[in-house]
């Protein structure tokens, strides 16, 4: 017992040695997505819970827009608000576009949150031109990078910057009730200059004094709308609760959330979706975690284990005596005839029966008529018996199973 104790103390050593020298040390990189279930400062749990609080639908989207295109799906109709983060994690191609676009001409409201004029760490998932594309062909405007006057005192500015945006005009009812709305870029951010089209115009609600940028725009589609908002840390959890930030959120969904309709998360676009990965499989630490109990299980059966293979197991079949009289009388068949084993058979019960029988044809005759006589045997069964034994004297065959059964039967009655 000491031998294995030694050894199962050796192999965890020899383990923890090998795991500190190759293995790193676990750091998540992994910047928090703004999703419905990162209760982060970055993500979207406060605003998910919050609703959940006040009995107002929710649904985390995990599939790509083009599922909104099909009728039988329960969020293709009207009355639904969704929130949108850019940049995607997983970008989404012209056509997907064109379905939300399809699904917002319905009558519903898409929120755009981009990281315009704010950065934040999810903002590096993607290259610029990733994250800019999308937006301008949602929006239908073009966007440039606003040159600063000082590019020195930018960098001299304290991060993280808070910035704090005004309505640019009194009196619409997505303002009312909301004079600050405050926002936070973690890192050094650009500015940016947006163009309308034309074909879309639309409404400036909010502007930010200091760096005299949109903040917060609102577009007509089709028989919904697009709520833009420049700063993709307007919803955030760390930001839900500043300035007047709930009080937009309330006039958002009093004006266009219908009755039944759903606040609905864009989670599949940031990287919650149901489409297997097999790179985050193998990141799940539950995968490593498994395999490693596993392999401690191991150890301790190699170590602690009486046999590690078991006790040999004879696979011989054993020889009993039904066998061996099945044997015999398989090699009886096959070197004495039928009628031999026949007379054989008869002879041994007269002699049972009647011991001083001889074996001339007269005494057999008188030993049958003595078993006849007897009172407890059937004188049908002794009839048949003394035809079988005439007949193999005659040098004729018969049956040996009906004759085994009938002398068994007439040994019954005589005992």
């Amino acid at each position: 017992m000491k031998e294995k104790l030694f050894v199962f103390l050796t192999v965890l050593l020899a383990a923890y040695v090998l795991y500190g020298m190759f293995v790193p040390p676990a750091i998540d990189r992994t910047p928090r997505r703004p999703l419905s279930t990162e209760s982060g400062p970055f993500g979207y749990q406060g605003l998910w819970r919050w609703l959940a609080a006040e009995k107002i639908g929710t649904q985390s989207f995990r599939d790509r827009y083009y599922a909104l295109a099909d009728p039988q799906h329960p969020l293709a109709g009207p009355g639904h608000v969704m929130i949108v983060s850019i940049p995607y994690l997983v970008t989404p191609e012209r056509d997907e576009l064109d379905a939300l676009l399809q699904w917002t001409r319905r009558g519903n409201t898409v929120l755009i949150a981009a990281t315009l004029n704010d950065t934040l760490p999810w903002s590096f998932s993607s290259n610029a031109v990733d994250a800019l594309d999308p937006f301008e062909y949602l929006t239908a405007m073009s966007i440039e990078v606003k040159p600063r006057a000082d590019a020195d005192a930018a960098v001299r500015e304290h991060w993280p910057q808070d910035y704090v945006s005004v309505p640019a005009a009194a009196g619409h009812w997505l303002m009312q009730d909301v004079h600050e709305i405050a926002t936070r870029s973690e890192f050094l951010t650009d500015a940016w200059n947006l163009t309308v089209n034309p074909r879309m115009p639309v409404y400036v609600l909010a502007t930010t004094p200091t760096t005299n940028a949109d903040a917060l725009l609102l577009a007509s589609v089709g028989a919904g709308a697009l709520v833009i908002c420049t700063y993709g840390s307007l919803l955030e959890n760390s930001m839900l609760g500043q300035r007047d930030n709930r009080s937009l959120v309330v006039n958002l969904l009093r004006h266009h959330l219908a009755a039944g309709g759903r606040v609905i998360f864009d989670d599949g676009h940031q990287g919650l979706h149901t489409i297997y990965d097999a790179q985050a499989f193998l990141r799940d630490p539950r995968l490593w975690g498994s395999l490693a109990l596993f392999l401690a299980f191991w150890v301790l059966y190699a170590v602690f284990a009486e046999s590690r293979l078991g006790p040999p197991v004879d696979v011989r079949p054993r020889a009993r005596q039904a066998d061996f009289v099945r044997m015999l009388a398989a090699f009886l068949a096959r070197k004495v005839s039928g009628r031999d084993a026949g007379l054989r058979l008869l002879e041994n019960f007269l002699a049972q029966v009647v011991p001083r029988a001889g074996a001339a044809e007269a005494t057999h005759a008188e030993a049958w008529r003595r078993v006849a006589v007897a009172q407890r045997i059937d004188p049908a069964l002794t009839a048949s018996l003394q035809r079988d034994h005439e007949r193999l004297l005659a040098g004729d065959t018969v049956k040996l199973d009906d004759l085994q059964r009938r002398l068994r039967a007439a040994r019954r009655a005589l005992s």
